[in-house]
């Protein structure tokens, strides 16, 4: 080598800038440059000016102005991958946090998949922009899917299986309603169910038109709380599968209970009667609630040819006292005094 090459550099592998305090440039095998510290022992920072040409460096300053991924967000740009190369992200006993309202979309516009945190604080799972939440089980048995909840009551699951069945199971006591069933909108209302052995009959409080369903070991009862509002009145519905109670059948408002009889059991105790005379023939029978004569049970009324009675009218009423439920007319004919004929029609 001649003295010219040596005097546009140096023979040493490392040189050193203002003194022994300055950084230092160092070539290694490669070839390659390296900028140390004053001792050698680590690489320090160095800074220059944006890049111009293709060979020029990137400063940390250019690349996140111009292409990272906070300039993109608040430039309001999509991030778009080339190809089918994903974005992996994985996590080691960390967390992967989304802050503050917003979406997490997925798939194209016309098979959008998002999951959503709205203003009000409600998640939103949403698929193919029009089903809230549709999920697939796994394929493995007994292929179910199960969302469970939690709470300071116990828990509540909704399991949906390959027989396609759902079953809904709690860890309530009989005492307490396993599920609720609430209607939206501006006449909303709310019913529970119930499982146990026990009649609940004035012991179990609920909304009115839950149900009770009894096992009782011998067979199966339903019952249906007739509460206004909420209350512990319920009414027995089935047995067994025989229809409804001898009880219920007493207490139905049918005239069949009420021709030439007033309520017995089933009914109120304390029902009151009202008999109407023309002369010595009854014209009409009235049988109320209570004596303070406000609401009507059931009525009879009779037509006389002569001392014969030849029309007799009942009219069977509602609970409410006043509604007509049913009339039924028995037209009479006589042969002499005795009767020969009855012709009832009711509406």
């Amino acid at each position: 080598m001649g003295l010219y090459e040596y005097l546009r550099g140096t023979l040493e592998s490392i040189f050193q800038i203002n003194g022994t305090g300055g950084p230092n440039l160092k070539g290694v095998a490669g070839p390659i440059l390296e900028v140390r510290d004053e001792n050698d022992a680590g690489y320090i920072i160095t800074r220059g000016a944006d890049p111009v040409g293709n060979n020029d460096y990137v400063t940390k300053q250019y690349l996140e102005a111009a292409h990272g991924l906070q300039a993109a967000y608040d430039a309001g740009n999509s991030i778009t991958t080339a190809g089918a190369t994903d974005i992996a992200f994985t996590l080691s006993s960390g967390d992967f946090t989304v802050q503050g309202t917003g979406e997490v979309r997925m798939g194209t516009v016309s098979e959008l998949a998002l999951f959503q945190i709205a203003s009000s604080g409600q998640a939103i799972v949403q698929s193919r922009d029009t089903t809230l939440l549709d999920m697939q089980a796994s394929n493995v048995a007994p292929r179910s899917l199960t969302v469970s909840a939690t709470n300071a009551l116990g828990d509540a699951n909704l399991v949906f299986n390959q027989d396609t069945r759902a079953l809904l199971t709690s860890a309530q006591a009989e005492t307490a309603s396993g599920w609720r069933f609430t209607q939206s909108g501006a006449g909303g209302d709310s019913a529970d169910l119930f499982v146990g052995t026990s009649d609940p009959s004035g012991a179990i409080t609920a909304q009115a038109a839950s149900l009770f369903l009894r096992d009782t070991g011998a067979g199966a009862e339903i019952y249906i709380n007739t509460s206004a509002g909420s209350g512990t009145t319920w009414s027995q519905l089935g047995t067994g599968g025989s229809g409804i109670t001898a009880a219920q059948h007493a207490a139905l408002r049918q005239l069949i209970h009420f021709l030439d009889d007033g309520p017995g059991a089933g009914f109120a105790s304390g029902a009151y009667k009202e008999t109407f005379y023309s002369g010595a023939l009854i014209t009409q029978e009235i049988w109320w609630e209570d004596n303070t004569k406000t609401q009507k049970i059931v009525q009879l009324d009779v037509t006389y040819t002569g001392s014969l009675p030849t029309t007799e009218v009942w009219q069977m009423y509602d609970t409410d006292g006043v509604t007509v439920l049913v009339t039924l007319t028995d037209v009479i004919t006589y042969n002499g005094g005795l009767e020969i004929t009855r012709t009832r029609t009711w509406v």
